[in-house]
């Protein structure tokens, strides 16, 4: 019957792209959770991981446009669009948020490659790290949790990873006025969610000025000191006694597993 060998073939294709998907993703996505999968889907999940890693791979996941390297120009904005997509199954959800995390790892890498670069390349790739790392910031205000939830994710690592983010002026002026900056794009009636990102952003912004003043004590507080002078020039003061309570909420303390001995104010 011409029917059940098609059938028949259509399933071994199908499996055989599940699988293939499954390697691509580094093995993060078992084949046994993707079994609701289409051979179709599997095949432009597939792409679309492959697509991604190469934007990290090329260049360092900086997208053509612009003389200057900003977050707008990272890759990353291409490979959260995907998880914006209407409608997602769970099985299709969990392939493209392995595809994110690949996305990082190749980002790390090309990172770690040209860490012996001088002059102008250095420079470069320096601002790319700091793209990558202020996207990332800015995408902890998505109205989507499962986004904020991997983005703050994904900033951990290169924090972690690369501390030298914990120094860059723009990445700190993303931590502490961004929160401001994205909040009028959500309606009155989204108040829990205003308070879920804020929340959100208060907590990373306490680690990492806490983690910040453990490597460079000096360098840190002249750096906090220049954005408490911004925040007093920005004629809102709203996000000017925001950003001064936030700071001077900030106790690094008592515990024996707390960075600095004492309590202190920022």
């Amino acid at each position: 019957n011409s029917d059940t060998f098609r059938g028949t073939g259509n399933k071994k294709v199908a499996s055989t792209q599940r699988t293939a998907l499954s390697i691509a993703l580094g093995g993060r996505v078992d084949l046994s959770a993707m079994k609701t999968i289409s051979g179709a889907k599997a095949t432009y999940l597939l792409a679309v991981a492959l697509l991604e890693v190469i934007r990290f791979v090329s260049n360092g996941g900086i997208l053509n446009g612009g003389s200057s390297v900003s977050a707008s120009r990272s890759a990353f904005s291409c490979v959260f669009n995907y998880l914006k997509s209407p409608n997602l199954t769970p099985a299709v959800s969990q392939c493209l948020t392995a595809t994110v995390h690949r996305a990082l790892e190749a980002a790390v890498s090309w990172l770690e490659d040209h860490i012996s670069l001088t002059g102008k390349d250095a420079s470069i790739r320096e601002s790319t790290m700091y793209a990558h790392a202020c996207f990332l910031i800015k995408n902890m205000s998505q109205r989507d949790e499962h986004i904020r939830n991997i983005s703050v994710n994904l900033l951990i690592q290169i924090r972690d990873k690369f501390p030298q983010v914990l120094w860059s002026s723009s990445c700190l002026d993303s931590l502490l006025f961004s929160v401001h900056d994205n909040a009028r794009s959500l309606v009155v009636n989204e108040t829990a969610c205003a308070a879920a990102i804020r929340s959100l952003y208060q907590k990373v912004v306490r680690e990492w000025i806490i983690i910040s003043l453990s490597y460079a004590p000096c360098t840190s507080q002249g750096l906090l000191q220049d954005k408490l002078c911004k925040a007093n020039t920005l004629q809102r003061s709203s996000t000017t006694n925001d950003v001064v309570s936030l700071l001077t909420e900030i106790r690094i303390g008592t515990g024996k597993n707390e960075i600095w001995p004492g309590i202190k104010t920022a």
